[in-house]
C-alpha cells in the first residue's frame, strides 16, 4: 500500500507495532504478518501488560515461529524483527526485537527508546547505506535458527503525556533518512509527517519494503500508518 491511513483509537490497553521480515530468508514477509497477527491475539484485552509480560509474549512468539518454521522446508528459517508500543492510562511501554526502531517525539527532536540488535557498524543513508553491509547483520530477532536462543527483547517503561508522539519504523526508513531529516518530517507543518518519510524513503532510494507508524497521544490516541 502506498499511502496513508489515520485511525483514532479509544480505550486501554492498546498494542502498535511494525514487524520486517528478514530479508534473503524463506517467506519473511510470513514470518512478520504471522508475528503482528499472533502479538495483537496475545496481547488483546490483557489488562497487566507489564514488561515482563509483554517479554513472555514476544519470546513465546518466538518459539512458536521456530515451530512452525520446523513443520514446513518452505517455511525453514523464516523470522523478523518486531518493533513496538504498549499503552496505558499514564504509561508507555517500548520494545522491540532486531532493528526496527520506536521514536519518541521530544520538542523538536527525537529519542531513540528501541536498541538496535545488529551488529556494530555505520548505517548509511540513501546509497551509501548498501556499502555498510556489516550493519545488516542481526544478532537477535524472532523466528529464524532453530538453535538459536529465545531472543531477549528490550523493554523500557515511560510516563504517557497526553500530548506525547511516537514514531515506529522499519530499517527500509532508518536506513536511509537521517535522523536529522527524519526530525524534519516530523515537524511538517501541513501535519502528514508519515506521507513525507514516505516521500523521503522513496527518494533516498530504499529498496526494501518499509512500515511506519506515527502515534500522537491526546484523551485518544490516533496512529497514521504507512505498510
Amino acid at each position: 500500500m502506498l499511502g496513508a491511513q489515520s485511525v483514532e483509537v479509544t480505550g486501554f490497553p492498546l498494542v502498535v507495532a511494525v514487524a520486517d521480515g528478514l530479508g534473503g530468508h524463506a517467506c519473511g514477509d510470513v514470518a512478520s504478518g504471522i508475528a503482528l497477527a499472533w502479538l495483537a491475539t496475545r496481547t488483546a484485552g490483557h489488562g497487566a501488560l507489564t514488561e515482563t509480560v509483554l517479554v513472555e509474549i514476544l519470546q513465546s512468539i518466538h518459539s512458536d515461529l521456530v515451530e512452525l518454521a520446523g513443520k514446513s522446508y518452505k517455511f525453514r528459517g523464516m523470522g523478523t524483527t518486531i518493533a513496538g508500543l504498549a499503552l496505558r492510562p499514564g504509561e508507555a511501554i517500548a520494545f522491540n526485537v532486531g532493528d526496527s526502531r520506536v521514536y519518541r517525539g521530544e520538542a523538536d527532536f527525537l529519542q531513540m527508546l528501541s536498541i538496535d540488535d545488529r551488529l556494530a557498524g555505520e548505517r548509511g543513508f540513501g546509497e551509501a547505506a548498501a556499502e555498510h553491509t556489516t550493519s545488516n547483520l542481526l544478532l537477535q530477532c524472532l523466528g529464524a535458527r532453530q538453535d538459536s536462543a529465545a531472543p531477549i527483547p528490550h523493554v523500557k517503561t515511560l510516563p504517557l503525556g497526553a500530548a506525547d508522539t511516537f514514531l515506529l519504523c522499519t530499517d527500509g526508513v532508518s536506513d536511509f533518512i537521517s535522523l536529522d531529516d527524519i526530525e524534519t518530517c516530523m515537524r511538517d507543518p501541513a501535519g502528514r509527517c508519515v506521507m513525507a518519510l514516505v516521500e523521503a524513503a522513496l527518494a533516498a532510494g530504499a529498496p526494501d519494503n518499509f512500515s511506519i507508524i506515527e502515534v500522537r497521544a491526546s484523551d485518544s490516541v490516533t496512529k497514521t500508518v504507512h505498510e
